[in-house]
């Protein structure tokens, strides 16, 4: 085994529309960075459903709208939302 201790550190940075993640770094053993990746990206799959669903709110369902807000294609916006459609 390579260890039984797993840390995790993030870094948030200022970004053009607020706070964003600007790194992480992890130690771990392998089982270990594997639960500590799953509840990452677990959580801001959680979040980032949210944030879509309120900018959906704001921009009255308007989808090319929201995806400039967000800063991704309208293609990228409509995957997320079929993702978080089915999986959540």
């Amino acid at each position: 085994s390579q260890g039984t201790t797993a840390t995790a550190a993030l870094s948030w940075g200022e970004g053009p529309r607020g706070s964003i993640l600007t790194d992480l770094r992890v130690t771990a053993s392998y089982s270990s960075l594997a639960i500590i990746l799953t509840l990452y990206f677990e959580i801001i799959s959680k979040i980032e459903k949210e944030i879509i669903k309120q900018v959906l709110e704001i921009t009255n369902g308007k989808k090319v709208e929201t995806a400039e807000i967000l800063g991704i294609t309208r293609n990228t916006l409509r995957t997320k939302m079929n993702y978080y459609e089915k999986y959540t």
